[in-house]
């Protein structure tokens, strides 16, 4: 009699257990069910799949192994909540709530279908951007690899030489726009003198000033200007005769090796010099071909003098250069000049590479007979600044 009262109520005791259990279960059914729709919401890519409401033995110790199942969203929830989305990205929680209404979804769901819905547009505009910053930047690189390949290759307009854009001071482009200008009067005194290339300056031509009408030696005290000859200086200049053509290139060709040789014999002392005099031996030896040879009648003379004027170099050029200038200057020893032709202008803004052919009527003393000279004077600026004037007759 005891013992099945003992039984019965054991197994009334273990049915209400077992109503708790069930009743817990099903609690934790529908706790399970809400997290899971979140943590499905969370985690897939479109937000449309969520989970499914799992039973208690998911959340038994005893069955951990045990897969949880989803479900997708379906084609027309996608599509009204796609349509959605592009007219409002932001819903508050009553749009959310109406939307979910119609569609049979949890607010939540909703909620985190269009937080990964603007996620993935993110990323997706993230991805484009980055795509279109990467070929810009890649086109940007090229053009600059271009140009700098244009820069390395580019050469200045004036003087022809390599440049780059910051890399040149302005007394080297001031030397470069020089060197241009150096070459292209080489270039034209080359030209000039190309028919005479292989000719031997010795084989020239002799240039002798035109023969002027015998005159007496009359001189008087007093006597200036013109009248030092007794007669017109007018009459006198008809008398000369400018260059032809034909004598102009050979003109050009025996100033320029003038030149040379004057700036060689500046630069050597002894022996070609005994102090202010020139050693004709040590001439001939160090100069064997000459300017030309010495016609019969003539002699040699040669000096030199070294001495400091208080004028701007270029002022003296000047002085030179200007026949009017130059008689002026030296009135003491010049009677009368005047420059027949202008063979060469030289650079614009100063007499580099002036050649002029110039008469000249000297007077030094009442006592020597005038000597008439008809010579051409040329100008030349040095590589080291320097100026030559060289007189060749």
């Amino acid at each position: 009699m005891f013992e099945p009262n003992m039984l019965l109520a054991a197994m009334n005791n273990e049915d209400s257990n077992n109503h708790s259990y069930n009743h817990e279960v099903n609690n934790n059914n529908n706790e399970g069910f809400l997290r899971d729709d979140e943590f499905d919401s969370a985690n897939t890519k479109s937000g449309s799949e969520n989970q499914e409401g799992g039973s208690g033995n998911d959340q038994d110790p005893h069955h951990p192994n045990k897969k949880k199942r989803y479900h997708r969203h379906t084609q027309l929830q996608i599509q009204e909540m796609e349509a959605f989305f592009k007219e409002c990205p932001h819903p508050d929680d009553k749009q959310r709530k109406q939307l979910s209404r119609e569609l049979g979804l949890e607010p939540l769901q909703v909620k985190f279908w269009f937080q990964n819905k603007r996620t993935q547009m993110k990323n997706h505009h993230e991805r484009h951007e980055n795509s279109h910053l990467r070929a810009e930047n890649e086109k940007l690189r090229g053009d600059n690899l271009r140009y700098r390949e244009a820069l390395a290759n580019a050469s200045c307009p004036n003087c022809g030489g390599p440049t780059a854009i910051g890399e040149m001071s302005f007394d080297e482009h001031q030397l470069r726009l020089e060197n241009s200008r150096l070459r292209e009067e080489i270039d034209r005194i080359s030209a000039i003198a190309a028919k005479y290339v292989g000719k031997p300056v010795s084989n020239y031509p002799l240039m002798s000033p035109p023969p002027l009408p015998p005159r007496p030696l009359e001189l008087a005290m007093g006597n200036s200007g013109g009248d030092v000859y007794g007669n017109n200086p007018t009459d006198q200049f008809k008398s000369i005769i400018a260059p032809t053509e034909s004598d102009k290139p050979v003109i050009i060709d025996l100033a320029v090796v003038a030149m040379e040789e004057l700036m060689r014999m500046v630069q050597v002392d002894e022996p070609l010099w005994n102090s202010l005099v020139l050693d004709e031996e040590e001439y001939a030896r160090t100069f064997p071909r000459g300017i030309g040879p010495k016609p019969a009648g003539f002699r040699s003379e040669a000096s030199r003098e070294s001495a400091v004027v208080i004028m701007n170099h270029i002022s003296i050029v000047e002085i030179l250069m200007d026949v009017n200038q130059w008689s002026m200057l030296f009135a003491g020893m010049v009677s009368r000049a005047m420059t027949l032709a202008v063979l060469s202008t030289g650079v614009a803004g100063n007499y580099n590479g002036a050649l002029q052919m110039t008469a000249e009527f000297q007077v030094p003393t009442p006592l020597v007979p005038t000597r008439e000279t008809y010579f051409a004077r040329y100008c030349k600026q040095q590589a080291d600044g320097s100026w030559a004037v060289v007189d060749i007759s």
